[in-house]
């Protein structure tokens, strides 16, 4: 069984509303990602990278066909797959700790298991200990470089989802080693 599975997917975008004139952003995509396999998507621009991203995480739905996660269909987003966009989504006004503590209520709502503070608090403590972000869990992201905002939301993320996904090759991430 696939890790990652699709299945003659095609998506479109309708633009007038009425499903009559539509854009096509993926066709008839067929793919099996195996896991510990490292795959990248490349192409121009507009071919539909991100549409297949988006559908990995459950954010969009195909027009046809089907995404599968573990040969079980993906119907809306779910912890056990994470995205981390070109632009860092972490809220400036939050810090580290906080901004990871966010992702993780956000999980556990999605599985329905309630949001107990001491439960997200070891989650948090847990995470940020694996990715060895802990002695800055305290600081906000803009004292941060771009690259150290990349990996304290890719690795912290990471630590309780997986695959990640990028859809940009040149954002940096970097090792635990160089925070």
């Amino acid at each position: 069984m696939s890790l990652i599975e699709f299945d003659n997917v095609s998506k479109a975008f309708f633009t007038d509303g009425k499903r009559k004139q539509a854009r096509l952003a993926l066709r008839e995509m067929s793919l099996s990602i195996e896991e510990g396999e490292f795959v990248s998507i490349v192409g121009p621009s507009g071919c539909g990278k991100t549409v297949s991203l988006s559908m990995m995480a459950g954010f969009l739905s195909p027009t046809l066909g089907e995404v599968r996660f573990k040969g079980r269909p993906i119907t809306a987003p779910g912890p056990e797959r994470g995205v981390v966009f070109q632009q860092f989504s972490l809220m400036p006004w939050l810090n580290v700790e906080q901004n990871v503590a966010f992702a993780v209520k956000n999980a556990q709502r999605k599985l329905h298991k309630g949001t107990d503070r001491a439960h997200i608090a070891e989650r948090v403590r847990y995470s940020l200990e694996t990715v060895g972000l802990s002695h800055v869990a305290e600081s906000y992201p803009n004292t941060h470089s771009t690259s150290r905002r990349a990996s304290t939301w890719t690795r912290a993320c990471s630590s309780f989802g997986r695959p990640v996904e990028r859809p940009s090759p040149s954002s940096p991430i970097t090792s635990p080693r160089q925070c």
